[in-house]
């Protein structure tokens, strides 16, 4: 018995594809917004928070990089306050500061991210994070530790 060409198979596909075109959006930059990225450990000692400026809302364009993490910030963002709360649990009414880490790209004058010791959260526990920027922009998100 004689089977069909797997190629032959795919020729309608090849003409669907090449009746396709791409056409590139240029998107024009919008309001600067800070952004705030993180994922909490109840198992870790200590965490960290990845805090930058959005890059649809900057003039300059930035350098290109991989994603964060692992590579550092493009707009990071320094000098802010940031805290985690715990509304409930072991450690309520604890409230935990992180601290900016130094930055360790050569030429880097901040590195956007803050770490330290917190508190560790059990299932249920109610968490808080507030950030405040130098220039006074308020950023809060709240989560519940996962049973």
């Amino acid at each position: 018995m004689r089977r069909p060409l797997p190629l032959l198979r795919l020729l309608p596909l090849l003409a669907l594809a090449a009746a396709c075109k791409l056409t590139e959006v240029t998107v024009a930059p919008g309001t600067r917004m800070v952004v705030v990225q993180s994922v909490v450990s109840r198992t870790a000692d200590s965490q960290f928070v990845v805090v930058e400026y959005s890059l649809a809302g900057n003039a300059v364009p930035g350098p290109t990089g991989d994603a964060v993490p692992p590579d550092s910030p493009e707009f990071p963002i320094s000098g802010a306050t940031v805290t985690i709360a715990h509304g409930s649990g072991a450690c309520a009414p604890r409230i935990d500061t992180l601290l900016e880490q130094p930055a360790v790209t050569a030429g880097a004058t901040a590195s956007g991210i803050y770490a330290g010791p917190v508190c560790r959260s059990a299932p249920g526990d109610v968490l808080t994070l507030q950030l405040v920027t130098p220039d006074g922009d308020t950023v809060r998100g709240a989560t519940t530790a996962p049973r």
